[in-house]
């Protein structure tokens, strides 16, 4: 799951939903997400929405989403 795929696989399925799903789910280093993440969005086969969750103190996480219209993966 470390790959940008693995990555996008769990955003897909909707079993990582922030930043902070991804490093808990695949046990990768924040710089390692951020840069998978980076690669996706991109891409644009990833998109950001404003409202990722309750605030653990600073800002509120943007949740991210599979771009349904970049078609068929």
């Amino acid at each position: 799951m470390s790959s940008p795929g693995g990555v996008l696989r769990l955003i897909r399925e909707g079993r990582a939903l922030t930043r902070n799903d991804v490093m808990d789910m695949t046990g990768l280093s924040r710089s390692t997400v951020m840069q998978r993440l980076g690669v996706l969005l991109s891409a644009g086969l990833l998109v950001e929405q404003p409202d990722g969750g309750p605030s653990s103190g600073g800002r509120r996480p943007s949740a991210l989403a599979f771009n349904e219209d970049v078609g068929v993966v």
